[in-house]
């Protein structure tokens, strides 16, 4: 482990020989090791906006250390390519206490993608400054992110050139990354830098001013996407030919999309807010949430629907559209209006029904075109807790057994998630795997006679009857019997350590509800 004693970061914008705005960090953190052997690692990511021009390592004296270097591919959980990349510099140190300074520099090529810094790290800093030197000539405007309980100020220097604006933060804790930890976004300060607009030579050039702007780059974008929608015109038709209301048409697309187009994300460089073609989707039979939302758009409006593309950010996001930037997206979904109701789309959702939302999306805005404008929306929340578990049950006591039958209904996402993996699980593995998730995986629970549901039907719960038996749950002690009907214990790990300074976040609500009856002899 280290401790960086000293760390600053400087930022600098400029313009190259065609006018156009980068800018580029610099970054050197005095450290100091906190035990013997200490083997020293930094990360320095960059992607398709981004470089790493130069990094070092000095010894105390400022001698230049030799120093190995790694280049690798960032690994996202949950995302299949991405352009994310890293150089991982590696040092040994034999003693505690060696003090060294670490340094590199970075430019970036696009303004747009430069959108915040934090100020904690993966170790504890007693000093950081984050130094902005901005020129008469650049608009920037630099929003203060959960600042309360930390020690930082401001301080605002004007110079021939421009204004010089340092930020000052004393006694960082390192990053807390505990179970159920919320988004580092929600919880720990950091910058939203806003990029506005530059001048040049009496020329004006708008970055992010506003959500218009935002909006607009969004379209560009989208009109250098071909969907080759004229081939999917026969598709549809026959997908539809069954059906004989508009409501079966606009289900029937939405379930298929969700149910023949694989989910895989992916991220890269710009593609990260412009969708794949819908024709390639359809081809391919996969795509990210772009891709899915972009597909299920188009064969809507081919089939005679208003339909259009939603840009919208999860509530892992802690931004809204009152800050224009690209920090307030991470997903797309297809927004319908029809007779009256408005429909928020969501494809990469498999098996959720048309009238409900996933919770992630649940109170969050949603940016769509309205013409040459844009319409920004809030998709419902709903009022009561929709996702859980209602299980009844009944149980007598034999030969130190419970044995007995049960009911269980599955709503809301918790439905989603039983079928998504009751659906994808192995065939000739799904009855050993269903009965597992039924004995929430204790060995002590015995499951038989299963009568499933309707698990087509997206609109309903699910149901499933039972029988069971469980072991270890009576205990014959001093002439009393103890029973024990507890069998699920779904807060197992819901235990919140006392010295946690970061919030709980369970992520989705959900509710429990079991109803038992215990036949005494």
């Amino acid at each position: 482990m280290e401790l960086c004693t000293s760390s600053i970061t400087k930022i600098n914008f400029k313009l190259n020989s065609k006018n156009d705005l980068y800018y580029n960090v610099e970054v050197s953190e005095e450290m100091v090791t906190l035990k013997n052997n200490h083997f020293f690692i930094k990360n320095i990511f960059f992607d398709e906006n981004s470089g790493v021009v130069d990094f070092s390592v000095f010894n105390s004296k400022g001698k230049k250390q030799n120093v190995e270097s790694v280049m690798s591919d960032v690994q996202i959980q949950g995302v299949f390519y991405h352009d994310a990349k890293k150089v991982s510099i590696e040092k040994d140190f034999e003693n505690k206490g060696e003090e060294f300074t670490f340094y590199y520099l970075k430019n970036y090529t696009d303004t747009k993608y430069f959108n915040r810094i934090f100020f904690n790290d993966s170790y504890p800093i007693l000093r950081k400054e984050i130094v902005f030197f901005v020129q008469k000539w650049l608009e920037i405007e630099i929003l203060e992110m959960n600042f309360k309980g930390y020690n930082i100020y401001k301080e605002i220097k004007e110079t021939h050139v421009g204004k010089e604006i340092k930020y000052i933060a004393t006694e960082l804790p390192p990053l807390d990354e505990k179970p159920y930890s919320p988004p580092i976004a929600k919880s720990y300060p950091h910058l939203v830098i806003l990029m506005k607009s530059y001048e040049n030579n009496d020329d004006h050039f708008s970055i992010l001013s506003n959500v218009y702007d935002l909006f607009s780059y969004y379209i560009q974008l989208y009109s250098q996407v071909n969907n080759e929608s004229e081939n999917l015109q026969s598709f549809v038709e026959d997908l539809l030919n069954e059906c004989e209301t508009e409501m079966c048409k606009i289900e029937t697309l939405f379930y298929w999309v969700q149910d023949n187009i694989r989910y895989i994300a992916f991220e890269n460089g710009i593609m990260g807010f412009k969708p794949e073609g819908a024709y390639q989707v359809f081809y391919n039979r996969y795509g990210d949430c772009k891709g899915k939302a972009n597909l299920l758009k188009e064969m809507l409006i081919l089939a005679g629907f208003d339909a259009k593309l939603g840009w919208i950010g999860t509530r892992s996001i802690p931004y809204d559209y009152s800050i224009p930037s690209l920090l307030v997206d991470n997903h797309m979904i297809c927004v319908l209006d029809f007779d009256g109701n408005r429909y928020f789309l969501d494809a990469t959702e498999e098996y959720i029904p048309i009238n409900e939302y996933a919770q992630r999306i649940q109170g969050r805005q949603v940016l769509f075109a309205d013409g040459n404008s844009y319409i920004i929306d809030t998709v419902p929340a709903e009022l009561e807790i929709y996702s859980g578990t209602t299980k009844e049950f009944s149980c007598s006591y034999d030969n130190d057994k419970l044995v007995g039958v049960a009911s269980v209904n599955y709503s809301g996402e918790l439905k989603t998630y039983f079928l998504r993996n009751y659906h994808t699980s192995n065939t000739s593995l799904r009855e050993e795997q269903f009965n597992d998730f039924l004995e929430n995986y204790n060995n002590n629970i015995i499951i038989v006679n299963v009568q499933q549901g309707d698990f087509d039907d997206r609109s309903i719960p699910i149901q499933i009857d039972y029988n069971f038996e469980v072991s270890n749950k009576v205990f014959n002690i001093n002439n009393s019997v103890y029973l024990n009907l507890e069998f699920d214990k779904e807060l197992f790990d819901m235990t919140i350590d006392t010295t946690r300074i970061i919030d709980f976040d369970l992520q989705q609500s959900q509710y429990f509800v079991t109803n038992g009856v215990m036949e005494i002899p």
